[in-house]
């Protein structure tokens, strides 16, 4: 699990570094469909979103608890 953590921050990391400018792209295009479709545009923007994940402990679970959060949510 913490390889897999290192490697999920290396990967945020390198987005943040060096695909600012299409990250900035995609904020951007979030804010104007949010408006397009009169809608509130996200609380958090992108960039801070993927900053927060890279910088935040990652909550541990067990297979079990992981398949029992997805059913929930797709609603199985």
């Amino acid at each position: 699990m913490e390889l897999a953590e290192h490697y999920v921050r290396f990967c945020l990391q390198y987005v943040l570094e060096n695909n600012r400018e299409d990250l900035e792209y995609f904020e951007a295009e979030q804010i104007r469909r949010a408006k397009e479709e009169k809608k509130e545009p996200p609380e958090v923007k992108l960039i801070d979103n993927l900053s927060h994940v890279m910088n935040s402990d990652f909550k541990r679970v067990s297979y079990t608890e992981a398949v029992e959060i997805c059913l929930r949510v797709t609603n199985y």
